[in-house]
């Protein structure tokens, strides 16, 4: 049998600038050279995604801060601590998602 016959791994393709890097299948998110191990909301580690401070609409001026620390958190989608995701639940509940940023970044 061949190798190209056997199935491959799809490969992550990372937009440009690339200040989230996707790595051991998801287990941790290395953002601005700070890795950070599972959801900060409830600690799972899988599935991973970018939660950002504000709109998307508010960094179309601003596309360099889009990654920055102060601007993102990684959150599940899963359903560990609420329902629908901490992703999800964060997106809805806007005053909660400016509070856990207060907590996790400082400010």
């Amino acid at each position: 049998m061949k190798r190209s016959s056997l199935k491959q791994k799809p490969k992550i393709i990372l937009p440009k600038p690339m200040w989230l890097i996707l790595a051991l299948n998801g287990i941790h998110v290395k953002v601005d050279n700070k890795i950070i191990f599972g959801c900060e909301s409830c600690k799972a580690i899988f599935p991973l995604t970018p939660a950002h401070r504000h709109p998307r609409l508010y960094y179309r001026k601003r596309p360099e801060i889009l990654w920055d620390w102060e601007q993102v958190i990684i959150l599940c989608t899963g359903g560990v601590k609420y329902k629908e995701g901490c992703h999800t639940y964060f997106d809805v509940h806007k005053t909660e998602k400016e509070e856990l940023f207060k907590r996790l970044r400082g400010f």
